[in-house]
């Protein structure tokens, strides 16, 4: 019976197989768009070989056809941070069907289990999003998603390449040294969470102060980087040239470009030495900085219009513009 299954069911394998690579490309590009504020290290995919499937329906003996096997397209999302984890999950349950019968979360796993935590789910597109133009005929197609952080990607790698499965096959003397790494990589994703808290309630009060103006914030490159992240007037600045030049990407954050530019410098020997006065001087400034990068990059896209050269925006350059500004005036 075994050998009749399996030859059905790949037999369907190869009817589908260019459903799933091409359900494959539409589903990282639905992930992709729905993960985009969140701190995502990858997002990857990969879609079951023939030769694995059928080792899967020998072992398991239990598949009848193939629609039975819900992991042959499996997505893995891996996340900076361990508390992205629940709010992509958040996201995954509005967004899609889920299978919570093969779905499980393994971060509830027992201390003494071998193996690090992640959460895998078992999901097909909802009723709304089946009905879609172009997504018609993946409507019955299950597939899999795993969320884990960084960390415990890198622990599920480096458990892959030991080649241990289980802990009891790990050698005596190395159950110690594995319990150890364990518990560091956990307290290090927490820790690495709570270092984000601190560094966006650090922003925040920033962006609360300079409101307020009760009390000077000093320029320096922390608080740069928290004033590019936050202040709304460099939002402002940075959407008009995106519209005037008809760019379709939101300038991104880069916290090299700031440090490249050393801003906290360079403010300071124009006598700008707090984030008042640097807001103070983009309100005075606006205009003049905004008409002059506008001519700029549009003289740029010209020349470039052939090229492969691609103009986008960081965000927190009106800083330099407006440096480069107050030089060529002095």
């Amino acid at each position: 019976m075994i050998n009749e299954d399996l030859n059905k069911i790949l037999i369907q394998y190869e009817e589908k197989s260019h459903l799933y690579s091409s359900f494959s490309f539409k589903v990282e590009k639905i992930l992709r768009k729905l993960c985009k504020n969140y701190s995502i290290h990858q997002i990857i995919s990969r879609i079951k070989t023939k030769e694995s499937l059928a080792q899967k329906v020998i072992k398991k003996n239990k598949y009848e056809k193939l629609e039975d096997i819900t992991d042959i397209l499996a997505l893995r999302i891996i996340t900076y941070f361990e508390d992205d984890i629940s709010k992509i999950e958040e996201i995954l349950n509005k967004e899609f069907k889920i299978d919570w019968e093969n779905s499980i979360d393994k971060r509830n796993i027992e201390i003494d289990k071998f193996g690090y935590r992640s959460v895998h789910y078992i999901l097909q597109l909802n009723d709304h999003k089946a009905q879609t133009a172009g997504y018609e005929e993946y409507k019955d197609i299950k597939f899999e998603i795993q969320i884990r952080s960084i960390l415990q990607h890198s622990w599920a790698e480096i458990e892959h390449d030991l080649g241990y499965k289980s802990f009891t096959q790990i050698p005596q003397k190395a159950k110690r040294t594995f319990y150890r790494v364990a518990a560091l990589l956990e307290q290090a994703d927490i820790e690495f969470t709570k270092l984000k808290k601190e560094i966006q309630d650090f922003e925040n009060t920033v962006s609360k102060n300079l409101k307020s103006k009760e009390k000077s914030i000093e320029i320096n490159e922390s608080t740069i980087i928290a004033f590019v992240k936050k202040n709304q007037l460099l939002r402002e600045i940075e959407n008009e040239i995106k519209k005037a030049l008809k760019l379709t990407e939101n300038p991104k954050f880069d916290s090299t470009y700031i440090s490249s530019n050393n801003f906290s410098s360079q403010l300071k020997d124009l006598q700008i030495f707090d984030l008042t006065q640097l807001e103070e001087n983009l309100v005075k400034h606006k205009e003049e900085i905004t008409a002059r990068q506008v001519d700029y990059l549009k003289s740029l896209n010209e020349n470039v219009t052939n090229s492969k050269i691609k103009i986008s925006l960081i965000q927190g350059a009106p800083i330099l513009w407006l440096i480069n500004y107050l030089e060529s005036k002095t």
